[in-house]
């Protein structure tokens, strides 16, 4: 991937209890990743995906490209940057693929294994010959995950990855890796009807889920999204939570339960390309449970809602394609539709996109429209 594809690296928030925070700036980034390279030239520095907990501590995925001795014998490098207040944490620097948190990593087959998707310490998968190892930091989320892949297939069969025999020993899933391409966000409408049918399929299937969430943990973690955004930007996270406040008192009851993927987002979802398997394909089960019927159906366009210009439309759309394939229009649609877009209020600031601050503003006002609407119907 060449590292000017992902355009400037917008500004950093400020955090007083870690200043380190500002030495991901792009040039000062370059100039410790430089120290850690043996005092090479880095270009290219930038974050790709910060974790930021307000006053405690950051992870930042961040990339460069290590400059050789040779003109053009530059290497694409990724690594994380780690900083806390708690003197048991050490600040450093780790080039990947070394993550301690996330054991599969041990293994040099795993080390030498093409990157698919990477979240520090909390997830990573790698493509090994023809199938997908992912590998998670404990035995509670790889189990989950194990289990909410083996349900998925029960219910769905050919529309759900295949899983293969896990490494347990490495807390690490695997499965046969799927045929065709996954869609980004502007793809996401064509592929809404075919995964509206798949979603429909699972609803109704009898499989047992293997725990329960509900509309109170959504709006749980909602709120820890705009803990991060008031850090930022305290008078949209103001925003924000009189928003929580809001979707909280028209909480609505958890009394359409059905066997829910959790996180039904294009990214999830692969369109198969072999005549072998069903035209959509669902390769993860991280997050599977038994949940209000609307969570799903919420989350597919709230996944498309990033704050920039257009995006709501967009995801008005998909909602209409997936309706056509799913058959009903689930109770209770807008509040989880506002919860969900809520939750998302942190990505562009994460991502540090170039105008996160304007992102983050029309984000919240996708959640304001949908907000008032549940609302409306509750008074």
């Amino acid at each position: 991937m060449d590292v000017g594809d992902r355009g400037p690296q917008g500004p950093l928030p400020l955090d007083r209890a870690l200043p380190g925070l500002q030495r991901l700036e792009p040039a000062a980034l370059a100039h410790m990743l430089g120290r850690h390279a043996g005092g090479a030239e880095v270009t290219g520095a930038r974050v790709r995906h910060l974790v930021w907990s307000p006053g405690h501590r950051f992870a930042a995925h961040v990339e460069g490209v290590v400059q050789g001795a040779e003109p053009g014998s530059g290497v694409h490098r990724e690594a994380v940057v780690v900083a806390s207040t708690d003197p048991e944490v050490p600040d450093g620097v780790r080039w990947l693929p070394d993550d301690p948190h996330l054991p599969v990593l041990t293994a040099s087959w795993a080390r030498a294994a093409a990157r698919l998707h990477y979240r520090p310490g909390r997830r990573i998968g790698l493509a090994v010959g023809d199938r997908v190892v992912t590998g998670y930091p404990n035995r509670l989320t790889y189990e989950r995950a194990q289990e909410g892949r083996e349900v998925l297939r029960t219910a769905l069969g050919p529309a759900a990855a295949a899983p293969d025999r896990p490494l347990a020993h490495l807390l690490a899933t695997a499965h046969h890796a799927v045929a065709g391409r996954r869609p980004g966000p502007d793809a996401a409408v064509d592929l809404a009807l075919p995964a509206g049918q798949v979603l429909a399929r699972l609803h109704r299937s009898e499989a047992q889920a293997p725990r329960s969430t509900t509309g109170g943990a959504a709006i749980a973690a909602a709120e820890a999204a705009v803990r991060v955004v008031a850090a930022a930007l305290p008078a949209e996270g103001r925003r924000a939570g009189a928003l929580v406040d809001d979707l909280r008192r028209c909480l609505p009851p958890d009394d359409d339960m059905v066997l829910s993927h959790g996180r039904f987002e294009h990214g999830r979802l692969v369109r198969a390309s072999t005549a072998a398997a069903a035209e959509v394909v669902l390769d993860s089960g991280d997050d599977v449970a038994a949940a209000p019927r609307a969570l799903d159906v919420a989350t597919f366009p709230a996944a498309l809602v990033d704050g920039r210009p257009g995006d709501a439309d967009l995801a008005e759309e998909a909602l209409d394609q997936l309706l056509d394939g799913y058959g009903i229009g689930p109770r209770h649609l807008d509040w989880h539709l506002a919860t969900a877009v809520l939750r998302r209020c942190d990505e562009p600031l994460r991502r540090l996109a170039p105008h996160w601050q304007e992102q983050t503003v029309r984000l919240l006002d996708t959640v304001a429209e949908v907000t008032r609407r549940c609302t409306a119907v509750t008074v």
